[in-house]
C-alpha cells in the first residue's frame, strides 16, 4: 500500500470518528419530550404542583412555571431562550416561579433567574423532561405544558409554543389548552427523588 493511501485512509477515519463523537456528545439528548403514559396523566400532576405555589398576586394575568434543572446539558441551549421571555413578559403580569428537583438548587434558581419572583422544589414528576414551562392563566387553570421549543437547539420567537400560549394569556378572552408533549428536541428526564 501507498503511503499517500495510508495517510488518507487514517485522516477519513479520523474524521469519521471525530463526527461520532461530536454526534453522540451533542445530540445524545434529542428525544422525544415525554411518552403515552406521562400524557394520560400528566395535566393534573402539574396543575396540582404550580396551583400550590400560591395564589396568583391580584394585578397578574398568568404564571409561568420554568422547571430548570443545571445539570441537564440541554439547559445551557435554552437559557438565554427563558431569560428573553421573562423579560418580555414580565411588564405584561405574568408571574415566574423556577422549579428544581432538590432544595440545593433554589438559590441557583433565584439567582440565574432574577426575575422569578420564587423558587419552589418540586420532586415528584417522575416521566417529565426539562427544559418545560407550565404556563397557568389568571384562574390558576394550566393551559400549557411543554418544551419552550422543539429541535436540538432551543430557537426563540414569537412562534415558539411559550410565546404564543403567553400572548394568549396576556389578551383579554379565553386561552384553548395546550398539552405539548410530542415535540423533539433536546430534552434530560426529570430527577427522580432520592430515597
Amino acid at each position: 500500500m501507498r503511503p499517500q493511501t495510508v495517510g488518507k485512509s487514517l485522516v477519513v477515519c479520523w474524521g469519521v470518528l471525530i463526527a461520532i463523537a461530536f454526534w453522540l456528545f451533542a445530540y445524545q439528548d434529542l428525544r422525544i419530550f415525554a411518552d403515552d403514559e406521562v400524557l394520560a396523566r400528566f395535566p393534573e400532576e402539574v396543575a396540582r404542583a404550580g396551583i400550590s405555589i400560591s395564589p396568583l398576586p391580584k394585578n397578574a394575568t398568568g404564571r409561568l412555571v420554568n422547571f430548570w434543572n443545571p445539570d441537564c446539558r440541554c439547559s445551557r441551549f435554552s437559557q438565554a431562550h427563558i431569560e428573553d421571555i421573562m423579560q418580555a413578559y414580565a411588564g405584561q403580569g405574568i408571574e415566574f416561579v423556577v422549579a428544581v428537583p432538590k432544595k440545593s438548587l433554589v438559590n441557583q434558581a433565584l439567582v440565574t433567574f432574577p426575575e422569578a419572583s420564587s423558587a419552589v422544589v418540586v420532586e415528584q414528576l417522575e416521566g417529565l423532561s426539562t427544559p418545560s414551562a407550565a404556563v397557568f392563566d389568571a384562574r390558576s387553570t394550566l393551559v400549557y405544558f411543554g418544551p419552550y421549543s422543539d429541535g436540538a437547539f432551543c430557537a426563540s420567537g414569537d412562534s415558539t409554543p411559550v410565546e404564543l400560549i403567553l400572548n394568549d394569556v396576556v389578551a383579554p378572552g379565553e386561552v384553548a389548552p395546550w398539552l405539548n408533549l410530542s415535540a423533539f428536541g433536546c430534552y434530560c428526564d426529570w430527577p427522580a427523588p432520592r430515597s
